[in-house]
């Protein structure tokens, strides 16, 4: 594997990711303006969390198939070595986990909070602290606002805002991305190719399709939270969305869900399946949740844990009532 090859061992006895980058982004130290960049590093924050999620990935596939079990004590081994998350002065995670390199809020992206987005290590119900450290560190990266974002920036945006429950900030960016960043085509590019002032102001606007891909993401996460054994239903849903189908969605596990919901009917409809055998998952129902239809059966409205197989399972949610 890559990382045991590279990763070398400082003397407390905690990995070195050298060289490391923390894509796009400069140390405060060594930033000297718009358009100055030193992109090259040591323990970009990353690195580490890209580090851990494929080791923890390895053991639980080892595991499930019964392959390469005797790697599992090395990739153990080395998933101890890898440094805790560090925060500044301010209660931020530090973009680089190393004394030679400051924080620099100069720029859009916002590649070391990893573990919350692209990655679900961090969560609030997993580690409160730390999740609110990963917060505070997209707050801080968005005082640059909607203006110097780029195409792939407004889609992340959107996904983070997803992952911490603010529907209507992350419906915004993708709203800002629909009217600076996509051609009628629908391909999403870089930055304001209209030169209509919003967002990155560039001569030539080059093509990036993650951005077509972060939106789509930023949907689902918008409407469905997943990890294995856990589904978080409407987690993040806008006001303006006050009806809607979607699915069936993929969940994380291997489970397919299905949802309608109508907020003027104070109804929600779930339907789940699992795609490989019968499994318990935790439902987080949104907090909108009062109880279910035709049950009296007392349930807590925050975690219900049901169990789902091959056949569809059918919830029916009552909404508390919002007015329009």
């Amino acid at each position: 594997m890559f990382y045991e090859d590279f990763f070398t061992m400082d003397d407390d006895g905690h990995w070195m990711s050298s060289p490391s980058n923390s894509p796009e982004n400069t140390p405060g130290n060594y930033w000297k303006g718009p358009g100055s960049s030193m992109g090259t590093t040591m323990n970009a924050t990353m690195d580490f969390a890209i580090a851990k999620e494929l080791l923890t990935h390895l053991i639980e596939g080892a595991q499930l198939t019964g392959m390469y079990l005797e790697d599992i004590s090395t990739w153990r081994q080395m998933l101890e070595r890898i440094p805790p998350y560090q925060l500044t002065e301010d209660g931020a995670v530090r973009e680089w986990m190393h004394p030679y390199f400051e924080e620099n809020d100069h720029h859009r992206h916002e590649s070391h909070v990893y573990p919350v987005f692209p990655g679900t290590e961090v969560t609030r119900e997993s580690d409160p602290i730390l999740y609110k450290a990963f917060v505070t560190s997209i707050e801080k990266r968005l005082g640059l606002g909607l203006k110097e974002q780029s195409g792939w920036s407004l889609a992340h945006m959107a996904n983070n805002y997803a992952r911490m429950g603010q529907g209507d900030s992350a419906l915004e960016c993708l709203e800002t991305l629909a009217r600076s960043c996509v051609m009628n085509n629908l391909i999403t590019l870089h930055n304001d190719w209209r030169g209509m002032g919003i967002g990155v102001d560039m001569d030539w606007a080059p093509v990036q399709l993650d951005a077509n891909m972060g939106w789509t993401s930023a949907i689902q996460e918008m409407l469905l939270f997943s990890i294995p054994g856990e589904l978080h239903i409407l987690p993040a849903l806008p006001v303006r969305w006050r009806k809607g189908k979607a699915g069936p969605l993929l969940a994380r596990g291997g489970v397919e869900c299905t949802l309608e919901w109508d907020v003027s009917k104070q109804r929600l409809d779930i339907m789940l399946r699992s795609t490989n055998g019968c499994k318990p998952i935790d439902l987080v129902l949104p907090e909108a949740a009062e109880g279910l239809r035709d049950s009296s059966d007392p349930f807590e409205l925050k975690l219900r844990q049901v169990a789902v197989s091959e056949a569809p399972l059918h919830l029916s949610v009552i909404l508390k009532r919002v007015e329009a």
